[in-house]
């Protein structure tokens, strides 16, 4: 039986404004059995220091305390660059794309919690 990981989309902004958001649900599906994350960040244009440090706690939880996979997919150069400058990227695994028949698609979508600045 081929098992499936559980594919997770994360939102435009990761943000200190809804970094927790994402965070909960996650560990809610890790509570649930969950231990082969893919976390698509295909559609991810910023992520912050706090982002980051969410990154690297799912990796901590699911990785070196429960022995599962967390997965990063769709990173975007620039976002590829900052893991690389902050050495994320030795304690993330990044994956280009994963088959549709390895991964189930969550639904759920981590809110933005931004708004454009008003026109001046």
């Amino acid at each position: 039986m081929i098992s499936t990981a559980l594919r997770v989309a994360a939102p435009r902004l990761l943000t200190i404004k809804n970094r927790q958001a994402l965070l909960h649900h996650v560990l809610d599906r890790i509570d649930e059995g969950a231990r082969d994350v893919v976390l698509d960040l295909a559609h991810t244009h910023y992520v912050d220091s706090s982002g980051l440090a969410l990154l690297a706690d799912l990796q901590r939880v699911l990785v070196r305390e429960l022995g599962g996979r967390l997965r990063l997919s769709g990173v975007c150069p620039d976002l590829r660059l900052l893991l690389h400058a902050t050495r994320l990227d030795t304690r993330l695994e990044l994956v280009d794309t994963l088959p549709d028949a390895l991964v189930e698609t969550d639904a759920w979508r981590a809110p933005d919690d931004w708004s454009a600045p008003a026109p001046v």
